[in-house]
């Protein structure tokens, strides 16, 4: 009622443009905040998930909507919209320092990204991977070291 009440100050036109404009934002707001409103814990309860159902790689087939190969398993682990490629998963996210990671993020290397399930080793050298990462096999929860080429992945909106 405050708003009406504020509005009828005005002309139209520009009660008009006060609305769109007030329309629009709300409309952004509320967009941006759904976009990505997911926990690192529920993107980890939703990569064990497959691991726990077994599902198995494959560039073809699906699972629940998500391509079940490497990206598709972050896309679905992060609940994007759809399946992304290990390239262009990067525009849902920003790019952090290894040092940043926290579980719920992923880590990408030329041709493949995965699940970022926590550090193994104190020295930060180890960590605890999630991944779909071989053709005919399982999604798998395994301990990983850092290579060269390696770079680490935030999901934007992330909880």
């Amino acid at each position: 009622m405050k708003v009406h009440g504020t509005l009828t100050g005005l002309s139209a036109a520009r009660r008009i443009a006060a609305i769109v404009v007030l329309s629009a934002t709300l409309l952004l707001v509320t967009n941006v905040a759904a976009a990505h409103a997911i926990t690192r814990n529920e993107v980890i309860k939703r990569a064990n998930h497959w691991i726990h159902k077994k599902v198995r790689y494959s560039q073809s087939a699906y699972y629940h909507g998500y391509r079940r190969d490497c990206s598709g398993f972050v896309s679905m682990a992060w609940q994007l919209n759809r399946s992304y490629t290990s390239s262009s998963i990067r525009k849902k996210a920003r790019r952090i320092s290894m040092s940043q990671l926290k579980p719920g993020d992923a880590v990408r290397r030329s041709g493949h990204v995965e699940i970022f399930g926590g550090w193994k080793s104190k020295k930060h050298k180890k960590y605890w991977a999630l991944e779909e990462s071989r053709s005919g096999h399982p999604a798998v929860k395994k301990v990983k070291k850092f290579k060269r080429g390696y770079s680490a992945l935030r999901l934007r909106g992330i909880q």
